[in-house]
Formats: C-alpha cells, sequence, structure tokens
C-alpha cells in the first residue's frame, strides 16, 4: 500500500459499521479511522492490514475476539514515486502506474476490488529507468524500503522464459540493479526488463541519391532502431556502403559512444568493408547502446571526385560568378 490507495474496510456484525467504509490512504501513509490513531500502512499488503488492526482493535476491547471479523481489500492503487539506480540506463526518480484518465473504462472499475496494479511492478520501473545495462546482475536486483533491504529478486526468467515472481513495489521504493562486472550478450535483446528500441544519432553527409534511406532525421532528434542491433547494421541502413565499389569500397565508419559498457572503447573507426568481414567481432562489430553516433566518410576517391567536380564548377562558363566579370 501507498499513498493515494483506495481502501476497502469491512466488519460485519454490531459495531462494525463504526470502522466500516472506503478510506484513502493519506500523504503520511497513514489510514485515518474514526476512533483510531492514525494507522501506518505504506509497504503492507491487505492480509498483514487486516491483521494489524484485527489486533488493534482487540487491545481497544471494541470487539469480542470470537466475533470480530476483519476483510480488507485494495480498490485502487495510485501513482507512486520509486528511485531506480545502479546498471540502467538512466537511473533517477520515476512516476510510476499514472492513470489513464482519457480512457472510456477508466471509470467503470474503479471500485472494483482486487484492482491489479500492472504498472506498480519492478519490471515497471526497470523499464522507466530505460532498462538494465549488459552488465546488470539480474538475479540479485535489490529493493529497499523503509531505509531496509526489503527483498531481493531473481529477474532471469524474464530473457529464458522461466516463471518470475514480479514484485509490486510501494511509494519510496528503492530498487539497486547491481553490476557482474562484464558484458552479457543474452541481455542485449528486447525484453520486459531492457529496451524495445534505442536512439542512434546518424550521419552519412555524401551526395544524396534518389531512394536513400531517411535515417537522418534532425540534427536534435535520433533515430530508433531495435535494441540488439549491430554497429554493422546501421552503417547498412544509412547506406554507407555499396554503389560503385571503387569509390566507395574504402568508406570509413564511426562509432562514438554515449556511455561506454564494460571497458569498451569510447570511439570506433572502421573500414566498412573490414567492419563488413568482421560481423560477429563484438569488438570490431559492437551491439550499439542508446544515444551512440554512427558517422561515415567518404573514401578517398570520392574526396577527389568532389574536388574535381567543385573545381569544374567554379570554372564553368556557365558558373554566374564568372559571367559577372566577363561583362
Amino acid at each position: 500500500m501507498s499513498p493515494g490507495d483506495l481502501i476497502k474496510i469491512t466488519i460485519p456484525g454490531k459495531g462494525g459499521e463504526d470502522f466500516s467504509g472506503q478510506y484513502e490512504v493519506n500523504q503520511e501513509g497513514n489510514l485515518e479511522i474514526p476512533y483510531l490513531e492514525p494507522l501506518p500502512v505504506t509497504g503492507l499488503v491487505a492480509e498483514e492490514l487486516a491483521s494489524k488492526l484485527r489486533t488493534i482493535l482487540l487491545e481497544k476491547k471494541f470487539f469480542r475476539p470470537d466475533l470480530l471479523r476483519v476483510s480488507v481489500q485494495i480498490l485502487d492503487y495510485s501513482p507512486i514515486q520509486v528511485t531506480v539506480t545502479g546498471e540502467v540506463f538512466q537511473p533517477g526518480r520515476f512516476l510510476i502506474n499514472q492513470k489513464n484518465t482519457t480512457s472510456s473504462t477508466a471509470t467503470v472499475f474503479t471500485n472494483a476490488p482486487g484492482d491489479n496494479p500492472l504498472n506498480r511492478y519492478l519490471t515497471t520501473a526497470l523499464q522507466a529507468a530505460g532498462g538494465v545495462k549488459p552488465t546488470a546482475e539480474i538475479d540479485k536486483i535489490e529493493i529497499v524500503r523503509n531505509c531496509r533491504t526489503w527483498r531481493t529478486v531473481d529477474l532471469r526468467g524474464t530473457l529464458t522464459g522461466e516463471p518470475v515472481l514480479d514484485v509490486p513495489l510501494a511509494a519510496g521504493d528503492q530498487i539497486i540493479v547491481p553490476s557482474l562486472g562484464k558484458f552479457q550478450q543474452e541481455l542485449v535483446r528486447p525484453s520486459q526488463i531492457t529496451p524495445q528500441q534505442i536512439p542512434l544519432y546518424i550521419s552519412n553527409l555524401t551526395d544524396p541519391t534518389e531512394g536513400r534511406l531517411n535515417v537522418q532525421g534532425s540534427q536534435q532528434n535520433a533515430v530508433n532502431f531495435t535494441y540488439g542491433t549491430r554497429f554493422s547494421q546501421v552503417v547498412i541502413a544509412a547506406q554507407c556502403l555499396g554503389g560503385t565499389s571503387v569509390s566507395n569500397a574504402d568508406r570509413t565508419a564511426v562509432l562514438v559512444r554515449s556511455q561506454p559498457i564494460a571497458n569498451s572503447e569510447k570511439t570506433l573507426s572502421v573500414p566498412v568493408e573490414k567492419l563488413l568481414q568482421s560481423s560477429l567481432d563484438d569488438q570490431k562489430n559492437p551491439f550499439l547502446m542508446p544515444y551512440d553516433g554512427i558517422a561515415c566518410y567518404d573514401s578517398k576517391a570520392k574526396n577527389i571526385s568532389n574536388f574535381f567536380k567543385i573545381v569544374g564548377d567554379i570554372l564553368s562558363p556557365f558558373n554566374p560568378f564568372l559571367l559577372f566579370f566577363r561583362r
């Protein structure tokens, strides 16, 4: 339970109506129930709250033990703030389980007991933080609640297909993703805990050709590729190779890393022909990470060709600049 959650308490029998009703957890994480002190409930599940409330009511002698029954149901889960640190691409504080106010069904089931907090799970928080890095130790993800380690979770099943215990989070939880200290290729693909797509910056500034794949976008906008894409695949998508072998065979592709992973190089420059020949070499043809930059440089033959083209354009008799001085 977290601040903003809507709770329904039911106590049947005589006197139960004084305590039964719907309550919202306040910003301090307490329930304010008539005739009782504020009751801290942050982090509790329904069964724990029912047991705690029963104990308090019996201690205050409001009911006889043999006549007291307490039912607690969570009607609605509120958005919560959690923090994610460690081996994720965008660590920070995130608001998860935000309500979709435009949905026509948003209010239909608001008061239905057993509302499932689909967007308050651990995997949702990891996605909000950009997904885990290839160096993450995903079988030892730590959840800190109320300043102590509350649970350590194994999420390997999200990639292997084995059963996974995806844990509902509470407001203020801190998720710590430890580092294994080495690159894990099996983590470089879309999943519940890794990115679905990654933004890349691409530059292929050569003479435009008809039908060129538009992957450059604007200077401010990156282009999305499926997570797990290699350097060579983006070079091909950007049309940095192909065409006339004399002018294009010795073009060079450059990779600029935004976040070097596991001691990888910050920059990498490779002739495109060698890049294709090393398609399975993780050092020469690495997997790309979010916001990496890829640039393609023209070959010497292409540069010489462009130089003479520029000179030819300048010396052309139809050049407006020369025509002006001939008058």
